[in-house]
C-alpha cells in the first residue's frame, strides 16, 4: 500500500463520487446536488445527498458522511488499504509500495519461521501426546490444524538452531520477538511443552503466539501469550480475525467468544465469522478493530457468573463505540465448545435468532428477582441505569428504554434524562445541523445563495461587517479576498463542514436561475442590514440615555447625530 498523499489525491481526482455512488444507490438530480435513499440505514424518504462540487456525500438521517474512500469502506466493509487498492485499480493508478521498517519485516519473518517449526514439531513421534490432545480430545481435523497452523513447542532448544539456519537473525532479533529470554549468557525459549496457537494480524502476518499446557501439566499458567513486542500488542489483536474477516463482512456479523479453542471448533463446524480475545478480557481496542469489518457483534460468553459479568462489560464497550451488540449463551452447557459437541443445531439456531444484548442481560438479571419487592426493584433500576449510561446512540437508547419500561414499568427519571442530554438528536439540514445554533437563519441563507452562483463573489455594495455569526463571517471574508473561487476550493480552504452542510441543503433549492439567485441574495442582504441597523439604534439609544443621565451633553449630542444618520438610511 502507498503512503504517498499525491497518489491518494490522484485517485480522488480521477473518480467522480456521483458515478461511484450511482453504482450502489439509485440517485436523482436535486438542484446542484444528487439525492437518493441512504444505503446505510432504512428510510422511505431520500435524505442521502451527494455533492459534485465537494465530491462528498452526507445522510441527514443517520449522519454518515465522507468522500469516495469513506463510501467504499462503509458500503463494502473494507479497511483503508483494501479500499485504496480497489479504487486505485478503478482509477488506473499504480500504487507505490511502502518501504517497510526492516526490523518489523524481520520480526514478521521470524514469527513465520517459528510457526513452521512448531507445526513440524507437532507431527514428530516424540510429541505424539500433543497431536493426540488436538485430534482426540479437542477433535480437531488435520485441515483445522493446517488452516490455523497449530503446533507444539517442545522447548528443547532446537528452535534457536532452526531459526539461525532459516535466516540471518541476530541475537537481538530473537530477544525482540518475545520467543526467547536471556539466562546468563545463553538464550532460553519462553514456550516449553505447550500447544501453540499462532496469532495473525488482519493482513495475515504471524505476529505472536498463545501457548497452552497439555492436560496434567501444572507448570506455569494454563495459557501464555507472547509478551509485548514491536509487532504484537495483546489488547489490540483478536484470535481468528484474519481467518474470519471475509465471513464477517459477508454475514455482517462478528461472533465474539472466550477462547481460541472455541474459535477453531466453531470454524470446523461451519461457523466461520467468529473471533476471541487472547486469553484476557475483551478490550475497547479489539472492538475498534472489529468495527472495521462490521458494526454487529454477537457476544457468546460462558454461562457462569464470570461470563455474564464479561457480557455486561462487553455491552458497555460496544455501546460506547456505537456498535450494535447482541448476546446469547451456551446454557445449559458450560461453554461454546461443549455446546458445539452436544447440540450444534441449537447453537446455530441461537446465532440465527440472536437477541439484542440489552434484553438478554436484563432478562438474565431479573430471572430470580421479585420486582414486587422494593430491594429487588431498586437493584433492577440501578442495573438498567448502569447499562443505559453507556449507550450513545439515540435510537438504541429509546429502543432499550421502551423494552425496560415494558418489563419493569416506570423508570427512574434520571435514566431518561442522562442519555438524552449526552446524545443530542440530529437536527434538520436546513438549519446547518452540525453548527452553532446562534447562526441567524438569514445569514446562513445568504451564504447558501452565494454558493449557488456560477461566479461566487460578494456584490461590491454588500458590507460583510454587518454579519454577526463568526463562522459565516470567516467564510465571507475568504470569498471577499478570493472572488470567483469554485465551491470545491471554498470548501477546501474554509470551514469545511459548514460549507458542506449548506451545499447539501441547497438540494432543496431547485429551478432557480442566476438572476433569481441574485435577486434573492439582495433581498436577504437588505433584511440582514435592516436588523443590523435596528440593533445598532437600540445600542445607541442606551448610550444616549446614559450620557444624558451623567449630564454629558457633548457626548449625548454626538450620539444623537449618529442615531439620526441611521434613521435616515
Amino acid at each position: 500500500m502507498t503512503n504517498d498523499r499525491s497518489q491518494i489525491e490522484e485517485i480522488r481526482e480521477k473518480i467522480d463520487i456521483v458515478n461511484l455512488v450511482g453504482k450502489y444507490v439509485e440517485i436523482r438530480p436535486a438542484g446542484k446536488n444528487f439525492v437518493g435513499l441512504c444505503p446505510f440505514h432504512t428510510e422511505k424518504t431520500p435524505s442521502f445527498h451527494i455533492s459534485p462540487d465537494t465530491q462528498r456525500y452526507k445522510c441527514f438521517g443517520c449522519g454518515q458522511s465522507g468522500d469516495i474512500f469513506n463510501f467504499i469502506q462503509e458500503i463494502e466493509n473494507l479497511d483503508f488499504p483494501e479500499t485504496l487498492e480497489k479504487l486505485a485499480k478503478e482509477a488506473g493508478v499504480e500504487l507505490k509500495k511502502i518501504k517497510k521498517n526492516p526490523h518489523i519485516e524481520k520480526l514478521e519473518l521470524l514469527n513465520r519461521k517459528a510457526t513452521e517449526y512448531y507445526f513440524r514439531s507437532l507431527k514428530k513421534n516424540d510429541n505424539i501426546v500433543a497431536f493426540k490432545y488436538l485430534t482426540e480430545e479437542r477433535k480437531y481435523t488435520e485441515d483445522s490444524i493446517k488452516n490455523f497452523a497449530l503446533g507444539y513447542a517442545p522447548g528443547n532448544g532446537e528452535l534457536t538452531t532452526f531459526l539461525k539456519k532459516s535466516g540471518s537473525f541476530s541475537e537481538q532479533d530473537l530477544l525482540s520477538s518475545g520467543l526467547f529470554s536471556r539466562k546468563g549468557l545463553a538464550l532460553r525459549e519462553k514456550f516449553f511443552k505447550r500447544v501453540m496457537f499462532p496469532i495473525r494480524n488482519s493482513r495475515g502476518k504471524f505476529i505472536g503466539f498463545s501457548g497452552r499446557v497439555l492436560p496434567g501439566n501444572d507448570f506455569g499458567p494454563k495459557y501464555m501469550n507472547t509478551p509485548e513486542t514491536p509487532i504484537f500488542h495483546k489488547k489490540e489483536n483478536l484470535f481468528g480475525l484474519y481467518e474470519s474477516r471475509q465471513a464477517i463482512r459477508k454475514q455482517d456479523l462478528a461472533i465474539v467468544c472466550e477462547g481460541q479453542t472455541d474459535v477453531i471448533s466453531a470454524f470446523q463446524n461451519g461457523i466461520s465469522n467468529i473471533v476471541s480475545p487472547l486469553g484476557t478480557a475483551l478490550t475497547t481496542e479489539q472492538l475498534e478493530k472489529l468495527s472495521r469489518f462490521t458494526k454487529n457483534v454477537l457476544f457468546f460468553f460462558d454461562s457462569d457468573e464470570a461470563g455474564q459479568k464479561a457480557m455486561v462489560r462487553a455491552f458497555k464497550m460496544a455501546s460506547e463505540l456505537n456498535l450494535h451488540p447482541f448476546a446469547t449463551s451456551p446454557s445449559p452447557y458450560k461453554d461454546l465448545d461443549e455446546m458445539i459437541n452436544k447440540d450444534l443445531k441449537e447453537l446455530k439456531l441461537r446465532i440465527k435468532k440472536k437477541r439484542d444484548a440489552f434484553s438478554f442481560l436484563l432478562f438474565a438479571f431479573i430471572e430470580n428477582k421479585d420486582l414486587a419487592n422494593y430491594e429487588d426493584f431498586n437493584k433492577t433500576q440501578k442495573f438498567i441505569n448502569d447499562l443505559l449510561s453507556s449507550v450513545v446512540d439515540q435510537t438504541a437508547f429509546s429502543f432499550y428504554k421502551k423494552k425496560a419500561e415494558k418489563i419493569v414499568g416506570v423508570l427512574d427519571k434520571d435514566i431518561t434524562r442522562k442519555k438524552l442530554q449526552k446524545t443530542p438528536p440530529i437536527k434538520d439540514s436546513s438549519q446547518c445541523a452540525s453548527h452553532e445554533k446562534q447562526i441567524p437563519k438569514n445569514e446562513s441563507s445568504y451564504l447558501q445563495l452565494l454558493l449557488l452562483l456560477d461566479e461566487i463573489a460578494i456584490p461590491k455594495d454588500h458590507d460583510t461587517a454587518i454579519f454577526t455569526a463568526r463562522e459565516i463571517l470567516e467564510i465571507l471574508r475568504y470569498i471577499e479576498q478570493n472572488p470567483k473561487k469554485s465551491r470545491q476550493e471554498i470548501f477546501k480552504q474554509t470551514k469545511k463542514s459548514l460549507v458542506e452542510d449548506l451545499i447539501f441543503a441547497s438540494s432543496k433549492i431547485i429551478d432557480l436561475d442566476q438572476e433569481s439567485i441574485k435577486r434573492d441574495l439582495e433581498d436577504i442582504y437588505l433584511k440582514i442590514q435592516k436588523l443590523f441597523i435596528e440593533k445598532k439604534k437600540k445600542r445607541l439609544g442606551v448610550k444616549i440615555a446614559i450620557a444624558e443621565e451623567k449630564g454629558d451633553l457633548e457626548k449625548s449630542k454626538l450620539l444623537l447625530a449618529e442615531y439620526q444618520d441611521l434613521v435616515n438610511q
